[in-house]
């Protein structure tokens, strides 16, 4: 059955657990809990929540694998944190296996068991009994000859497979049983412990191995004070003695005695103090913590991890993953075998009168999990007792009685805690990994299939996807596949030739286009380390270099190469230290930024041979100096005082720098960061060229901005100079037409209208300009009032209705009943209008010309789309000057131009002015122009239809100071649609009423 939890905001995880046992299952619940909180507050899981379904489990098999098909099918969980026993346990397997759902057990168990999707995060026997019984002989705590043992366990699985491991594992050390019961499951029947302790007693034993479960040892300890036995009659060492049965007796009776364990309460870790410390906050400072509460907790936070690897909740999925992962859980670093089995360590604790376990012993390493073999050099005989053992446990013992009883499930919300991995390695290590921190390119090291091996964890945001996705996957799997074969080539032809290969690309990233400059460099046979920075801004600034100018062609770039770190469980994965040494050596050289160790006193500790054209001496000259000693001391000053800050802040400091090397000027980038309590690392990158290049464009930039400016004084000069004999001459020519008539002389009366109308004709052309010119430069006058739209409206439609019967076109309007006053600058309104109505009139023959006007309460904020789903050409204008920048190239022959409103107007009335007409339409190339000054569709339309193309420019720029925009869609033969958009109450809070202007 799939399980749906794509379009839903949480992820459903079930936990199943006895939430009347207070001992183990109940805090276990609520360890779970607070791992799923803390999980939420930093977010969740691939962007969902948690949401934990709680159920009560039954300690009968039937019912237990009912409440787990309940959890699956109803609830639709992707995973099942439960506890229960071995027992119910297998009895779900058949279910589990079948399901898109993965099971977690967090108990110790007997092993001899592989399901599919089934996680078992408690230790296996192996984990357990062989160190145990190495070190009971190493500290001879059986001082007799014939040193005896005898095993106290009750009759369930665990128990009794855990047993027979034992007994093999006492062959080996040439040791007999004396003795050996196995009592009733709990809540069976009373059991007399007190004549067991009697009956251990009398065989001589001096160790007593107890395999009971957790209620059988409290009871066995509720009782041992009425045995009379000493506690020098014999040492217990329990499986199943932790914190949590020490809280519920008397610890007096216990002292002297051991638990075995993966977990202590008492660990000194950063991690576990942290657990405990958040654990009693939430639920009170006398709850206390053990191997299964700590499990159960851990386990959130690895199916959680593993999911984030693969990007799915799927059991095959997580499966997959988990073998990649690792935890730094309050029990240590917890990673998983391929058997979906965890590494776990062995401690024993001795146990002290406050009730907690004193750490006496701890392996050296974390223990490989051994399910099916229990411990390492067994024979034969040792695998086939065990399945025989397994075998009769399972068909004598069906029905373990009950132990839990139903009440309310919750949830509570809890606070953020993220745990902290803990240091380790030696200081070069540190060191070596501090510097790989601050450094901003992203380093992969791939083999010579192109499967990708390690990622540095420096900036993800240059990956095409989630970093540990990308682990173990090959090129054509991640990258489109030309992209994937030019990564296939460069990565060939460097281990081939054994030499460095640089290359320039691009890739898309969030759909925005991104290049990149690698540098591909072999680090031994057929490993190749691709180092690759991200140079989309320096392509941009290239770009807006040619633009303004073609003059200023220069490569803004000088190729930096960085330090790679493989990912965050190097030092654990590589078992050769002087291997991986060489290969972060190796990456060092390829760099060719400045990077220095410097203490607080300014003395070089660590110079790397990266670029020594850009230091004062040779790096081995400059080691033991101080700044000082290589430079002029007002360079140092200024180079200490950075120094001192990033010291004292205890943070990054990004600073910019000049030094005069070898008669040259050098700039540098650099960042300094506090490595140690005194030393700081400094990578400096030399920016000399794109210094350079800030300069030539800051110049370029003034050279354009002052020849606009005397373009736009010489325009208002010129248009001034030509209005007034224009206008004389107008004015003349009206007189003079008057008179001839009286005259007689009718035959001139022809030219004279000639003469008048190209006058009237020049003398709009200079208005136009005249206009232009002072909306680019800022001086627009607005003369704001209110005013009746409907009169506007009838006004229009009279006033162009002559022009219209020219190309014999009809002309419809269109009024919404809800119109009311507009408040604004009425002339210039009718200004915009009028010149959509006049273009829609010149470039439409015998057809329509619509005039629609409505209001909205909310501005037009999508942009189109055409019937494909690809967005339509948006045009931006500069308030500066006015160059039309198209945001996204058209896509279909339907275009529609939209700007931005300003933020102040959002939330009010809009009136809506359309204006469309069935004439020749726009080509949808010419679109991104149309808002140009002296622009048209084509140069053939100047020529036969005439006009300055100003017209539209002009409409636009009073469109966005009156606090709107204008908008087109257009199709070639068919006929356009221009649609102004204006608030209805201009906001004229910062103007006084009257005239007003925008400067």
């Amino acid at each position: 059955m799939a399980i749906d939890s794509a379009n839903s905001p949480t992820v459903k995880v079930g936990i199943l657990n006895s939430l009347s046992d207070s001992i183990a299952e109940l805090p276990m619940r609520d360890a779970a809990l607070l791992a799923i909180a803390e999980i939420n507050a930093g977010g969740g899981v691939l962007g969902k929540a948690i949401e934990p379904v709680i159920r009560d489990s039954s300690a009968e098999p039937t019912k237990f694998t009912e409440q787990v098909s309940q959890l699956i099918h109803h609830d639709r969980v992707v995973a099942i944190f439960s506890g229960g026993s071995s027992q119910t346990r297998k009895a779900v397997i058949p279910l589990i296996d079948q399901a898109d759902c993965s099971f977690w057990y967090p108990f110790a168990y007997e092993g001899l068991e592989q399901s599919q999707h089934v996680f078992y995060t408690g230790s296996c026997a192996n984990q357990l009994l062989e160190p145990a019984l190495k070190w009971l002989f190493d500290q001879q705590l059986t001082q007799t000859e014939d040193k005896s043992i005898f095993l106290l366990g009750d009759n369930t699985i665990f128990s009794r497979t855990t047993s027979n491991i034992l007994k093999a594992l006492l062959q080996e050390y040439n040791q007999t049983l004396a003795g050996e019961v196995y009592v009733l499951p709990w809540g069976t029947a009373h059991i007399d412990f007190a004549a067991i302790a009697q009956q251990v007693k009398q065989s001589k034993a001096t160790v007593v191995f107890n395999l009971m479960s957790s209620f059988n040892t409290i009871d066995f300890y509720s009782q041992y004070s009425q045995t009379g036995v000493e506690a020098s009659d014999f040492t217990i060492i329990s499986l199943n003695l932790t914190e949590a049965e020490l809280q519920q007796i008397d610890p007096i009776v216990a002292i002297g005695h051991y638990g075995c364990s993966s977990y202590f309460q008492r660990l000194d870790s950063k991690e576990n103090q942290q657990f405990v410390q958040n654990f009693q906050a939430h639920y009170g400072a006398d709850r206390v913590t053990s191997a299964p509460i700590e499990t159960a907790y851990t386990q959130i936070y690895l199916w959680k991890l593993a999911a984030e690897v693969v990007g799915s909740f799927a059991p095959e999925q997580i499966v997959m993953a988990s073998q990649n992962i690792d935890f730094p859980a309050p029990s240590g670093m917890i990673k998983f075998a391929t058997d979906r089995h965890t590494h776990k360590s062995c401690r024993i604790g001795l146990v002290e009168p406050d009730g907690q376990l004193k750490l006496v012993y701890e392996s050296d390493r974390q223990i490989e999990p051994q399910p099916w073999l229990g411990v390492t050099n067994t024979s034969s005989s040792l695998i086939t007792n065990l399945l025989a053992q397994f075998s009769q446990t399972s068909a004598t013992h069906q029905n373990q009685p009950a132990s839990t009883q139903t009440e309310a499930t919750y949830a509570r919300e809890l606070p953020l805690y993220t745990a902290q991995p803990s240091a380790s390695g030696n200081e070069e290590e540190i060191d070596l990994l501090t510097l790989l921190a601050i450094i901003d390119e992203v380093i992969l090291v791939f083999d010579r299939q192109g499967y990708c091996l390690q990622i540095a964890p420096t900036d993800p945001s240059y990956l095409v996807d989630h970093h540990q996705s990308q682990i173990g996957k090959s090129v054509y799997e991640v990258l489109p596949h030309k992209q994937a074969e030019m990564y296939h080539r460069f990565i060939q032809i460097a281990l081939d030739r054994q030499t460095t290969q640089e290359i320039e690309y691009y890739l898309y990233i969030n759909e925005q286009k991104t290049w990149f400059f690698a540098r591909v460099s072999p680090i031994s046979a057929n490993r190749v380390a691709w180092i690759v920075r991200n140079i989309t801004d320096y392509k941009h600034a290239e770009t807006e270099l040619h633009k303004i100018t073609a003059d200023l062609e220069t490569e803004v770039s000088k190729r930096t190469q960085e330090l790679v770190t493989t990912n965050k469980s190097l030092q654990s994965q590589i078992a050769d230290r002087q291997h991986a040494e060489a290969e972060l050596r190796a990456l060092f050289r390829a760099i060719t930024d400045v990077i220095l160790v410097l203490d607080h006193e300014g003395r070089y500790l660590e110079v790397a041979p990266t670029n020594p054209d850009v230091l004062y001496l040779a790096p081995e000259e400059m080691l033991g100096r101080t700044i000082y000693e290589v430079m002029p001391k007002h360079k140092a000053d200024e180079l200490m005082a950075y120094v001192r800050k990033a010291l004292r802040s205890q943070q990054t400091i990004p600073v910019e720098y000049s030094l005069e090397i070898n008669d040259q000027e050098i700039w540098f980038a650099a960042s300094i960061s506090p490595m140690l309590e005194n030393q700081v690392v400094w990578v400096a990158r030399d920016i000399t060229d794109r210094k350079q290049s800030e300069v030539m464009l800051k110049n370029a930039k003034e050279a354009i901005e002052k020849t606009y400016k005397a373009r736009n004084v010489f325009l208002s000069t010129m248009s001034h100079e030509l209005r007034t004999p224009l206008n004389a001459i107008i004015g003349y020519t009206e007189v003079l037409q008057e008179e001839v008539v009286e005259w007689g002389h009718e035959e001139i009366v022809e030219d004279l209208e000639r003469i008048r109308t190209s006058g009237k004709h020049l003398l709009n052309l200079i208005n136009d300009i005249l206009d232009i010119s002072r909306i680019e430069a800022g001086r627009v006058s607005l003369y704001l009032e209110d005013f009746d739209v409907r009169l506007l409206v009838d006004e229009l439609a009279s006033s162009i209705q002559m022009q219209a019967k020219k190309n014999n076109n009809k002309v419809v309007v269109s009024c919404a009943p809800d119109l009311t006053d507009m408040y604004g600058d009425l002339t210039k309104i009718r200004q915009c209008i009028y010149n959509l109505l006049s273009n829609a009139c010149k470039f439409t023959h015998d057809g329509e010309i619509t005039l629609s006007v409505y209001g909205l309460t909310e501005p037009i904020a999508e942009p189109a789309r055409d019937s494909f789903g690809e967005l339509l050409t948006t045009l931006q204008v500069s308030q500066t000057n006015m160059q039309v920048e198209p945001k996204a190239p058209a896509s279909s022959a339907s275009s529609d131009s939209q700007l931005e409103l300003p933020q102040e107007h959002h939330g009010d009335r809009y009136l809506i002015f359309s204006v469309s007409d069935n004439g020749i339409g726009i080509e949808p190339e010419r679109l991104p122009e149309l808002f140009a000054p002296f622009t048209q569709a084509d140069n053939s339309i100047t020529r036969k239809y005439g006009g300055t193309g100003l017209g539209l420019a002009i409409t636009n720029k009073i469109c966005q100071f009156l606090g709107g925009k204008i908008t087109v869609k257009s199709e070639l033969g068919q006929g356009s649609t221009f649609t102004i958009q204006l608030p209805e109450k201009f906001n004229s809070s910062e103007l006084e009423p009257g005239r007003s202007s925008f400067l």
